[in-house]
């Protein structure tokens, strides 16, 4: 090993320039690891940079729908608002005007029997059955005998009584349209 180091050591004396050559490239050796390291440390930060403003403008978009959504939200809800607004005014409209054809039945209606109390009760029957709304009114007409009670087929509905269901089924139908034409007008937008 000792021939070799002197061997070597006679070739860099016979060419100095040789020398100079090998130290230049350790030289560029150890200063190229320290740029590359610079350069990618660089880079990385470069990353980071980007990474950041990837997560910020991520950020920036959500809270943008977020913003957008809640606004919606709060015109939805607005809307609702004066949906329910406008049918509480319809219905109270058509309670008083109920009460003005209540008022008006009353004062036309003769109390003369329109239905026997077989279909009165047949109607009223079906009604429970089927857990509809809108039972005839209690027959009001009742005979005046003491076997009434006894004789419950002696009753039957008025005019009167036949005339207060239509109207309140009446009721019933305008208020069932009135809520499906909001719904419509809900689902519309």
């Amino acid at each position: 090993m000792n021939a070799l180091l002197t061997s070597g050591l006679a070739v860099l004396r016979a060419h100095p320039w040789l020398l100079a050559g090998i130290a230049g490239m350790a030289l560029g050796a150890a200063l190229s690891g320290g740029v590359l390291r610079l350069y990618y440390h660089a880079r990385i930060a470069q990353m980071e940079t980007r990474a950041a403003n990837v997560g910020r403008r991520q950020a920036e978009a959500e809270a943008a729908a977020l913003a957008d959504i809640l606004t919606r939200l709060e015109a939805a809800q607005k809307r609702g608002d004066e949906l329910t607004r406008q049918l509480a005014a319809a219905q109270t409209a058509r309670q008083r005007i109920a009460e003005e054809k209540d008022h008006e039945i009353a004062r036309l209606a003769t109390g003369r029997p329109c239905l026997g109390a077989g279909l009165v009760r047949l109607l009223n029957d079906r009604n429970q059955e089927s857990g509809i709304k809108g039972r005839l009114p209690t027959p009001t007409g009742l005979v005046a005998d003491a076997d009434s009670a006894a004789a419950p087929d002696t009753a039957y509905a008025s005019d009167a009584d036949i005339a207060l269901w239509a109207r309140n089924a009446r009721d019933e139908h305008d208020a069932c349209r009135e809520r499906i034409a909001a719904l419509r007008n809900w689902f519309a937008d």
